[in-house]
């Protein structure tokens, strides 16, 4: 299991009717911008409460979207 601590981030996107595809390219975007910036965290989990979730934010991660 994953433990986040201060090198870690978690973000959940998609709940309360924002459309998952904008939340998904507003949380990678600004991820790859703070991650660009900053020396913590170190990394980012993107926390997938489905199957769609996890293929669009597979998807936008491997476009750079």
């Amino acid at each position: 299991p994953m433990t986040p601590d201060a090198s870690s981030a978690i973000v959940s996107t998609g709940v309360y009717g924002y459309p998952l595809e904008a939340a998904t390219a507003i949380a990678v975007r600004e991820a790859r911008h703070w991650l660009g910036s900053n020396a913590l965290p170190e990394r980012v989990i993107f926390c997938c409460f489905s199957v769609d979730a996890a293929e669009i934010y597979s998807a936008a991660l491997a476009t750079g979207s």
